[in-house]
C-alpha cells in the first residue's frame, strides 16, 4: 500500500538569535563616593590579532562631568557615536539627569539612522557615568547608565542592580561573580579592589576577548574633576590569584566538614588575623594620577587601632 504524500505546510523562518561577537570587558559600579567605570585595554581584530587602546573617555562641561566606556563589533563607528554624545553633552551643558538622558537618546537615534537597516548597524553598547551640578535644589545629581543604540538607556541603581553593570564578552564571567561575592555600597578603595578582582577573572576566563591593562575613572559627587586611577594592574596581580586560592580553600574546608573535631582549625582559617599574610594588614592603596591616595573615610581610625578595626 502506498501512503499518501504528506502535506507540507510552509513554516515561517525563525530569525536567528542575535549573538554579537562582543569583545572587551567594561564595568561600572556605584560606591559611597560616587561611581567608578573601568575597562580593559585589549582590542581584538577579526583575524585574532590584538592591540591596546584606551576605551574610556571623559568630558567636562560647565555644569557636569561625563565618563563613558564602550564595547563594539566595529570600533570606529562606536567611537564616532561616543564622540558625538560627549560633544552634544558638552555643547548643551545639561543641568539635570533628565536632560542628559534626552541628549544621549537623541544622539543614539541620529547615529542609528545613518545605517540603511538594523542589520547593518554594528552592535555597540556603552556605560555612561554622569554628574550634573547645575541646579542646587536637585539632589539627584549622579547617575550610571547602560546604553545600547538605537534607544535603550537604563539607569543602574542599588535597588535594581546593586549598583553594578558590565558590558562586553567578559560579563559572562563577572556577572555571576559579582552576584555571589559583592553587592553592598562600599568605599571607593574597596570598590576598586572588587573591580580589580572581576577584571582579573574576566581576563583569565575570557582571555580571547579580554586582556591588556585596565583603565579606571572615579567620578565623585563632591568633585567635578574625574580622577583617573593608577595601580589597577598591580592590584589584579596582588589579589587575583591569592583570592582565588583563598576561596578555593574555604570552599574545600566547608564542604569537607563531617564532624566537630575540626572546629578550631576551621575557626582559625576564618579568623581575619590569619588572613593578613595573604592580603596584608591594610590592603592595597590605589592612587590617582595626581598622586592622591584612595582611602576609606575611617582610615585614620584603622591606623590608630588596627586590632579593633579587624574585629568582626
Amino acid at each position: 500500500m502506498i501512503s499518501p504524500k504528506p502535506t507540507i505546510i510552509p513554516q515561517k523562518p525563525e530569525r536567528p538569535a542575535r549573538t554579537p561577537k562582543r569583545m572587551t570587558i567594561a564595568i561600572g559600579m556605584l560606591c559611597d563616593e560616587g561611581l567608578i567605570i573601568a575597562a580593559d585595554t585589549q582590542i581584538t581584530n577579526p583575524d585574532g590579532t590584538t592591540y591596546d587602546k584606551v576605551k574610556i573617555k571623559t568630558r567636562r562641561a560647565a555644569s557636569g562631568t561625563f565618563v563613558m566606556a564602550w564595547t563594539a563589533m566595529d570600533m570606529y563607528p562606536a567611537e564616532m557615536l561616543i564622540e558625538n554624545i560627549l560633544a552634544g553633552l558638552n555643547l548643551s551643558d545639561p543641568k539635570t539627569l533628565g536632560e542628559v538622558e534626552d541628549i544621549v537618546k537623541s544622539e543614539m537615534l541620529s547615529w542609528s539612522a545613518g545605517f540603511a537597516a538594523n542589520q547593518e548597524r554594528p552592535y555597540t553598547a556603552f556605560i555612561l557615568g554622569a554628574q550634573v551640578q547645575g541646579i542646587s535644589i536637585n539632589p539627584d545629581r549622579m547617575g550610571m547608565y547602560f546604553c545600547e543604540p538605537p534607544a535603550i538607556m537604563l539607569r543602574q541603581t542599588m535597588e535594581n542592580s546593586k549598583g553594578y553593570i558590565a558590558i562586553g564578552a567578559g560579563l559572562v564571567v563577572t556577572d555571576p561573580l559579582f552576584r555571589t561575592l559583592f553587592g553592598n555600597l562600599v568605599p571607593a578603595r574597596v570598590c576598586l579592589a572588587q573591580i580589580s578582582y572581576l577584571m582579573h577573572r574576566a581576563k583569565k576566563d575570557c582571555r580571547g576577548a579580554c586582556g591588556g591593562g585596565t583603565d579606571a575613572v572615579l567620578l565623585r559627587t563632591s568633585n567635578l574633576e574625574p580622577a583617573w586611577i593608577e595601580g589597577m594592574m598591580s592590584a589584579e596581580q596582588k589579589y587575583g590569584a591569592a583570592l582565588d586560592a583563598t576561596l578555593s580553600r574555604l570552599t574545600a574546608k566547608i564542604m569537607s566538614r563531617n564532624g566537630f573535631d575540626d572546629k578550631s582549625r576551621f575557626a582559625d582559617f576564618l579568623d581575619r588575623k590569619s588572613a593578613r599574610g595573604t592580603f596584608g594588614l591594610y590592603g592595597f592603596t590605589f592612587h590617582t594620577r595626581s598622586g592622591e591616595p584612595i582611602r576609606e573615610p575611617d582610615f585614620q581610625r584603622m591606623m590608630d587601632d588596627p586590632e579593633k578595626y579587624l574585629e568582626p
